[in-house]
């Protein structure tokens, strides 16, 4: 039976994020989505002038009606919410939609490189704290972890890279707080990484820390900050875990399909704002084909 997820995000019509980036890569990956948009803008957040419809009012229709529906979701992700009263829909959501047998995966979209979004507010950051508990992945830049674990952003930031990655271990561990919970801090890059690396090529990690241990993973890294590549490795891994791969075989398939797409968008000179060029590479994310599918 094809597995199902509830994807709360928000919709760009450019940027290439978001729920774009949610629907294509869980459908390649042989997975159902059921959007559900939490703002709907003519582009992402980075381009001037975008005009941007909060969602919020829409919110409870999906609630009621998919509950009338008796709708079960093998996976849930959430990631953009414009305001703590769009984490109060996700918490009822959760209630009416998460069994034990559902994978929820909560990307805390509240900043990143030291700065908060323009979404971030103290209500937004304690509604997050509450939504992060209840996840079973977790997938904060760091940035974003250290707003979940009371860190100064700059502070840790600036710390020397030989204690910054045990630092950064040690507040990723601290939100294992329930069997079976997975965090991966994304976007390691600079001299946080050198010292894994082969010296050959700059790299960009995301250390995976849970229960059974933890991890880093590089992957090259080239110049530049395009839009969606958080979005695109928080479906990834969700899409991996529904299909029952490892945690090795999902980290890297992700850094590798992102690692590709990076290339080729700066190869191809694709503007940082437009997110990348990955539709190519599809079908690195797809399940195995079976001989018998006709």
């Amino acid at each position: 039976m094809i597995k199902k997820t509830a994807a709360i995000n928000d919709l760009s019509g450019m940027g290439r994020c978001s729920l774009v980036a949610d629907i294509s890569v869980l459908s390649a990956m042989g997975i159902s989505v059921n959007p559900v948009p939490t703002a709907v803008l003519t582009a992402q957040t980075e381009y001037t002038g975008y005009y941007s419809r909060d969602c919020t009012a829409d919110l409870p229709h999906y609630l009621s009606h998919w509950s009338s529906l008796h709708a079960r979701f093998d996976g849930i992700l959430t990631g953009y919410l414009a305001d703590s009263s769009q984490t109060s829909f996700v918490r009822d959501f959760l209630k009416h939609f998460k069994s034990g047998e559902t994978t929820l995966l909560v990307d805390p979209v509240m900043g990143d490189d030291g700065f908060t979004y323009a979404n971030f507010s103290p209500d937004l950051l304690r509604d997050m704290k509450v939504l992060a508990k209840q996840a079973d992945i977790l997938t904060p830049n760091i940035t974003e972890l250290c707003l979940l674990t009371g860190a100064e952003p700059a502070e840790l930031l600036s710390s020397p890279a030989a204690s910054l990655l045990e630092q950064i271990r040690d507040r990723a561990r601290s939100l294992l707080n329930k069997p079976g919970k997975t965090i991966l801090v994304t976007g390691l890059s600079g001299e946080l990484c050198s010292h894994s690396a082969d010296g050959t090529q700059p790299k960009i990690g995301n250390l995976l820390v849970n229960s059974e241990g933890e991890a880093l993973y590089l992957f090259p890294h080239e110049k530049g900050h395009f839009s969606g590549t958080g979005d695109l490795f928080a479906a990834i891994v969700l899409g991996g875990r529904l299909n029952g791969w490892s945690w090795d075989r999902t980290v890297r398939t992700a850094g590798d399909f992102l690692s590709a797409g990076v290339h080729d968008s700066i190869a191809a000179g694709t503007s940082f704002l437009d997110g990348i060029n990955y539709e190519k590479y599809l079908p690195m994310l797809m399940p195995d084909i079976r001989s018998d599918i006709r």
